[in-house]
C-alpha cells in the first residue's frame, strides 16, 4: 500500500486503483482509493498552476485527450469503464 492521504477524510489507508492513467507536464497521475470513504483521487495531486494551465479556454474546444496517454477521452470512455467497473 503506498503512502498518501486521501483528499477527502484525510485517512491514510489507500490502495493503487489505475497506474499511469495521465501524463502530463512530464509526471505520470494514477488513480489511488481510499479504503476508508472510497473516494478515488488522483496522486500524486497535480499542482495548482497545472491545472489552470489544463482547464483553460481550450479545455472543451479542441484539445480532446485531455492528457490521456492512448486516444482521448471519448473514445476511451468504454475501456476505462471496463476496466474501473468490471
Amino acid at each position: 500500500m503506498k503512502e498518501c492521504k486521501c483528499p477527502l477524510c484525510k485517512g491514510q489507508r489507500c490502495f493503487l486503483f489505475a497506474s499511469n492513467v495521465y501524463f502530463l507536464e512530464g509526471n505520470f497521475y494514477s488513480f489511488y482509493k481510499c479504503k476508508i470513504c472510497d473516494v478515488i483521487f488522483t496522486h500524486p495531486l497535480p499542482s495548482e498552476l497545472l491545472i489552470k494551465n489544463l482547464y483553460n479556454t481550450t479545455y472543451f474546444e479542441k484539445d480532446y485527450n485531455f492528457g490521456f496517454l492512448e486516444g482521448d477521452y471519448f473514445s476511451s470512455f468504454e475501456s476505462r469503464e471496463k476496466e474501473f467497473f468490471g
